[in-house]
């Protein structure tokens, strides 16, 4: 949905992507809907969305991969290239 970006450059690293977290939620919805997304035995659409927010609160925060910022790379300038 946009609002977080895994780095290219250290796989399962994930920064703020610039979107807001409600595309998030409505992307989860839809899928949930089509059926693209089955929920467990007992989970509930809120168990899912509340699942999203936690993820994105841990994750949102920085603009840039936190290893390539130790490194100095400015993944911003890799990432407008695409």
């Amino acid at each position: 949905a946009g609002c977080l970006d895994q780095c290219d450059g250290h796989p399962g690293e994930y920064y703020d992507g610039g979107e807001q977290i409600e595309e998030a939620y409505k992307l989860g919805n839809t899928l949930i809907s089509s059926g693209k997304i089955k929920l467990s035995n007992g989970e509930t659409r809120r168990d899912f969305t509340d699942r999203i927010k936690v993820v994105y609160e841990d994750n949102s925060g920085p603009e840039i991969c936190s290893y390539c910022q130790k490194l100095g790379i400015n993944v911003m300038n890799v990432h407008d290239e695409r």
